[in-house]
């Protein structure tokens, strides 16, 4: 017997509709808002091997609206170029009233990823607390592109909202994408913070010793270099280009045929004057990209410039491993920027510098009380 009318007619609209929800994800997968052609990748504008769509960035929507303070071409002899690394990312988070209005003695970005709360906070709870900042006249935002979990981004925006300090771009936030946050660096101070004398870069991992620095630009670094065309690092000479396909660091040489870098600094720290900055993310814009961002900034940029970086390599201490045994060995208060794994050595760190900076001003009679924050003594 065949199977009744009702049940046939059941069975083919149910085929039918099968059908017809199938040709759709199909086209929403072949033709969705984002296409191949859209997709800005700057790794080949540099002719190198092109890396995994999902770990290059996203793209914008097709009707973007860019902050009009920001610089959007390089300009000379009144003419426009086209831009080799335009870095066309929205904000998602931009904390327009840090500088505004303001004069500003030194303004830090730090490099952060998203989910780096923790890091983030022993900042503000150590080097970065308010009295300190506020007592020398300084800011301190964090720069990060964004990331796939709802979650963490969620907690992006509280903690944007609770301490307004927080800078992200569009781009998503991956290793080989620390161009694109050194870039997003260098654009918010040149279009947010032009006011700013000198700028500070520097990443989450790196403790300052904000009482040695502010006194080392103050009596050295303005009276010496002054306060134009200046970029003062821990400067690497004949670095080798890594050529194992094991490490991350590696570089093939189609993609960079020399064997040893130009000079170019250690992105843990390096302190630039105002128009440095500015100047350097013009040339960003007709410089193609290249991934490593170290070199790329400190290196590619600052040879685009014609300046000459000024070593400060007694400074730093990069090794995780022996900070606390160079710290109490330092006898001359030489050292300011310590490369450091745990937080607890950090806070740890952090009091043994600002006591000893209280002693030496106690004994000086320049200072009569410290100031206090949340969780440490800071002058």
């Amino acid at each position: 017997m065949f199977p009744r009318l009702s049940t046939v007619f059941r069975y083919t609209t149910l085929l039918i509709l099968i059908l017809v929800s199938a040709i759709m994800i199909f086209q929403l997968g072949t033709n969705s808002d984002v296409t191949s052609d859209e997709i800005i990748l700057p790794m080949e504008v540099y002719d190198i091997e092109p890396i995994r769509r999902e770990d290059i960035m996203t793209s914008l929507p097709k009707h973007t609206t860019r902050s009009t303070t920001a610089v959007e071409d390089d300009r000379t002899d009144g003419h426009q170029h086209k831009s080799a690394n335009p870095h066309s990312f929205e904000y998602r988070i931009n904390p327009v009233t840090q500088c505004a209005g303001q004069e500003v003695f030194l303004v830090t970005y730090v490099h952060s990823a998203p989910a780096n709360f923790k890091k983030r906070q022993t900042i503000r709870e150590t080097w970065g607390n308010q009295p300190i900042l506020k007592r020398h006249n300084v800011r301190v935002v964090f720069i990060m592109g964004t990331v796939s979990e709802a979650y963490v981004m969620n907690m992006v925006d509280m903690e944007a909202n609770r301490y307004g300090d927080i800078v992200q771009e569009s781009f998503v936030d991956s290793y080989r994408n620390l161009t694109h946050k050194a870039i997003a660096g260098i654009k918010w101070v040149s279009s947010y913070c032009p006011n700013a004398k000198f700028v500070l870069k520097t990443d989450d991992d790196i403790l300052v010793n904000f009482h040695k620095f502010i006194e080392f630009i103050k009596s050295t670094v303005q009276k010496a270099y002054g306060a134009k065309g200046l970029i003062v690092c821990n400067q690497w000479i004949r670095m080798k280009v890594m050529r194992d396909k094991r490490s991350k660091w590696y570089i093939p040489k189609e993609d960079f045929p020399e064997d040893y870098f130009p000079p170019y600094c250690s992105g843990s720290a390096y302190l630039m004057s105002a128009d440095v900055v500015d100047g350097m993310y013009r040339a960003s814009m007709t410089t193609p990209f290249f991934w490593v961002d170290d070199y790329y900034i400190t290196g590619m940029l600052i040879q685009r410039l014609n300046l000459t970086h000024r070593r400060y390599n007694q400074a730093y201490i990069l090794n995780p491993g022996v900070v606390v045994d160079k710290f109490n060995n330092d006898k001359e208060n030489n050292l300011v920027f310590f490369h450091v794994h745990k937080l607890r050595t950090m806070y740890q760190l952090w009091r043994n510098m600002t006591m000893k900076h209280l002693h030496k001003m106690s004994l000086s009679g320049s200072v009569s009380h410290p100031f206090k924050s949340s969780s440490t003594q800071s002058v």
